[in-house]
């Protein structure tokens, strides 16, 4: 049985690419808020035009919040302030005995393991590992890695001018690092840790 082939029709070339060029997106156009205090602007001056390829997208509604919560952190006061075993009121006198009672030994009630007792590193360590040994210091120095935004050098001036140290020497002993994120903060804690070993 004869098959009929159909003759292949000859394709025809491409067409020629175009000279103009249109615009693959369209610009965005935003209405500005009017300030709460001040003039009043014409609605012409409260549109912005921007840029397509960087506003065009779905609102993430979880990056705004998280720059909303940053912005707010960053206005705080950051006075925080706290006592050392030293400085919180209760006798010094020894809890219970060292030993027989079963119990875990303990030492007097400003222990920081014990509710009422002081706080072992706060905000003020910055200031006390600097003192004299004879002071209950270290002499040495401080490395503050600032994870919140909320590192304040005026705080640390009040607290060296109440320890009687000179306060430009204080903030000269802190070195000072801000850690955006968490691999941020161990890539800190590495070069931290290499620069402390060739200070030995």
């Amino acid at each position: 049985m004869a098959r009929l082939v159909r003759p292949r029709k000859k394709a025809s070339p491409p067409a020629p690419p175009s000279k103009t060029v249109e615009p693959v997106l369209e610009p965005v156009y935003l209405g500005l808020s009017q300030p709460l205090a001040g003039p009043t602007h014409a609605v012409d001056a409260s549109v912005a035009a921007l840029d397509p390829t960087v506003f065009n997208h779905p609102l993430r509604t979880d990056i705004l919040h998280l720059c909303v919560v940053h912005h707010l952190d960053s206005l705080r006061q950051g006075s925080a302030n706290t006592k050392t075993r030293g400085e919180v009121r209760g006798s010094g006198i020894k809890i219970r005995r060292q030993k027989g009672s079963g119990r875990a030994r303990l030492g007097d009630a400003q222990s920081p393991m014990l509710i009422g007792g002081g706080v072992a590193f706060g905000p003020k360590l910055a200031v006390t590992c600097q003192l004299p040994v004879s002071m209950g210091g270290g002499e040495g120095k401080c490395l503050y890695i600032d994870t919140e935004g909320t590192f304040r050098p005026v705080r640390l001036l009040a607290v060296a001018e109440r320890y009687g140290l000179n306060g430009e020497e204080v903030l000269d002993n802190v070195a000072y690092a801000r850690a955006y994120n968490a691999d941020h903060q161990n890539a800190l804690l590495t070069s931290a840790s290499a620069l402390m070993s060739e200070s030995r």
